[in-house]
């Protein structure tokens, strides 16, 4: 098995994000004209100043000084901007990890300061890099996305810190964890994660990276603070409002998690289990609601009777895959076998992925979560239950367990984010080695 990745095109080998990362000659490139470059400067602006809903080809026009019209001259529509937008976005931040390998104390210190410098900075352009439908979509994204891994592969290799024969597998797993937090950040309504969370998460990454290993400078740890431990936890988008009090006040109430237990003759369970059986043997661009009410036997005027839109179908089956998933990792936990409530929930989480790849990446979509409280406190639900079975077991020091394991469910959320990318299910051969990766992340020896 290789342990480099000489150049930036070579895509097959090491902890390389698969075969869906493909070279294509197209892109911005340098000979890009003044008047391209000023298009792209101005959907920047607007990107940042406003969000990527306000990114319209008039806003760019306005902010560039010229007419729309001058804007087909350079782009057949707004997708093609978002796709340049993302890729100079994934250049930039695989130069800045270049870059940082340099200036700091360690390659692999300087690539994940790099990464998290960007997200703190850029914090709009970077989930718009990190959009799983766009990266699903473009392959140009996804080369892009590509080269600015293997510069962090790069880093990590060049670190030294990690067994050689692990050190790609870590890679990719570090580098799930950053997509997982991109994909926490979109699912807040307003795309921004509060600053308290986002400080937590860069010590529990830190913690993860660093412990076990020879000691580096390291990323600065945030203070244990009494308002994240005593009301929300870390995990603090999986609420809000829903219990009538803004974040961090008092104790949350949990609303109730509706469930779609099977109930014999009742039509809305036959719908919800033909849509289940859809998406997890066709695969989620056959979940039309005309294709489940074949599958379920029924009429298509019944199903909208009880769904009303493909968006309230697919918010029930994602509620009740978290709820399905909150119930495996409770049993594992009562029936550990020995491993450690830790150990026992991460194995009934792994199961899970394995067995219903499909419905894990239904369940964490970002753009569902943002949009459905109810989601995101049945999120917060498994969140909760694994951050008990990190403190019961004890493992890790009692300041950092918050921070750790909120980093550790951001690399779960960064296994969700690539699912989606590749259409619901890894590739066998990388979803290995991103097990691997976190494996030795999460379970080797304090």
């Amino acid at each position: 098995m290789p342990n480099a990745c000489p150049t930036r095109r070579q895509v097959t080998c090491g902890a390389s994000l698969a075969h869906a990362m493909r070279p294509h000659a197209r892109g911005p490139g340098p000979g890009a004209s003044r008047v391209k470059a000023a298009i792209l400067g101005a959907a920047t602006q607007v990107l940042t100043d406003h969000g990527v809903e306000a990114l319209s080809l008039r806003a760019i026009a306005d902010v560039a000084g010229i007419g729309v019209t001058s804007i087909y001259h350079y782009f057949s529509s707004k997708a093609e901007i978002l796709v340049d937008l993302a890729s100079l976005g994934f250049r930039d931040l695989e130069l800045d990890i270049q870059k940082r390998q340099q200036d700091a104390p360690s390659p692999m210190e300087g690539g994940a300061q790099a990464f998290f410098d960007f997200v703190r900075d850029r914090p709009t352009l970077f989930l718009l890099m990190f959009d799983e439908h766009l990266m699903s979509r473009s392959a140009v994204v996804r080369e892009a996305e590509q080269a600015a891994f293997l510069a962090y592969a790069a880093a990590v290799r060049a670190g030294g810190r990690i067994p050689e024969e692990i050190q790609d597998d870590v890679a990719l797993a570090l580098w799930a964890l950053g997509r997982g937090a991109a994909a926490i950040m979109s699912s807040y309504p307003d795309g921004a994660m509060p600053e308290e969370a986002f400080t937590r998460l860069l010590a529990g990454a830190n913690y993860l990276i660093e412990r076990g290993l020879p000691p580096t400078r390291g990323f600065a740890l945030a203070p244990r603070t009494d308002a994240l431990d005593a009301s929300i936890g870390v995990l603090s988008f999986a609420t809000g409002d829903e219990a009538g009090r803004p974040s961090g006040q008092g104790r949350r109430v949990l609303s109730p998690i509706i469930r779609l237990t099977p109930v014999a003759n009742s039509l809305q369970s036959r719908v919800v289990s033909a849509a289940l059986t859809v998406l997890e043997t066709e695969g989620p661009d056959r979940l039309s609601l005309r294709t489940i009410a074949l599958r379920a036997g029924v009429g298509l005027g019944s199903i909208y009777y009880y769904l009303p839109s493909k968006q309230d179908l697919l918010r029930r089956l994602a509620l009740s895959g978290l709820g399905d998933l909150l119930d495996q990792v409770r049993r594992s936990i009562t029936a550990d076998g020995g491993l450690g409530p830790m150990r026992a929930s991460h194995k009934a989480y792994n199961a899970f992925v394995r067995a219903r790849p499909a419905l894990f990446s239904l369940m964490f979509n970002p753009g569902l979560l943002s949009q459905h409280a109810q989601l995101r406190v049945a999120e917060g639900k498994v969140f909760d239950t694994y951050r008990a079975a990190v403190r019961a077991e004890g493992r890790i020091p009692i300041e950092l367990q918050d921070s750790a394991t909120l980093a550790i469910w951001a690399l779960g959320r960064g296994q969700a984010s690539m699912m989606t990318s590749y259409g619901g299910a890894l590739p066998v051969e990388l979803e290995k080695r991103l097990a691997r990766g976190a494996a030795f992340l999460i379970d080797r020896r304090a």
